[in-house]
């Protein structure tokens, strides 16, 4: 319950609608557990052994949808090795072995292959804290390569969908959904610290 507010002014306020309180509700658990990054973190490092400059998007989530609870994120790296490439990472909750990869910019799709090796598997631990428990669950990422033009687009896009086929079917996503925690404003973050096109 919200507190000083009378029952004519609860949900006349746009600022307190689910869609502007889930993010913050988010952002508090996450606060609250001592995480050290939020999902779409942007991280730039470069290596001591070669100077490898490389750019990353800590995987953020898509949105599922209404109130439906998102289980695709989506991150990447770039790498100034290779300028012209972005490698996408796309992570499911849950243990399934992750094989393709299609997305969807304003009606066009295109499809990825996997940049080798199998899917990862993770289990991340649950922990306990002074607002309740949160139980471990496991996640499943694999990586692909596409042109750093195409993440332009996907940022760019205004219908973004973003497809998942694993061993037991799909899951879709939108991308182009721009509250805290999900993807797109890393992704446009990461490509801010690469500067604009060549």
């Amino acid at each position: 319950m919200l507190v000083g507010l009378g029952p004519s002014h609860r949900w006349q306020n746009k600022a307190l609608t689910m869609k502007t309180m889930l993010p913050i509700f988010i952002l508090a658990l996450l606060a609250g557990a001592g995480c050290e990054t939020l999902p779409g973190h942007v991280g730039v490092t470069t290596a001591k052994l070669d100077g490898e400059r490389q750019v990353h998007v800590d995987p953020g989530w898509l949105h599922a949808g209404g109130l439906k609870i998102s289980t695709i994120k989506l991150g990447g790296f770039w790498s100034d090795r290779r300028p012209d490439e972005f490698v996408l990472e796309a992570v499911v909750l849950g243990v399934d072995n992750i094989e393709g990869l299609k997305i969807g910019i304003d009606g066009r799709v295109s499809e990825f292959k996997q940049a080798g090796g199998f899917t990862a598997y993770e289990y991340k631990p649950g922990y306990y804290e002074q607002f309740g428990s949160y139980a471990g669950h496991s996640e499943s990422a694999r990586r692909f390569v596409v042109p750093l033009d195409f993440v332009r687009a996907m940022v760019a896009g205004k219908k973004v969908i973003v497809r998942v086929s694993l061993s037991r079917g799909y899951l879709e996503g939108e991308f182009a959904f721009d509250q805290i925690t999900f993807a797109r404003p890393g992704f446009r973050k990461a490509l801010a610290k690469l500067g604009p096109p060549s």
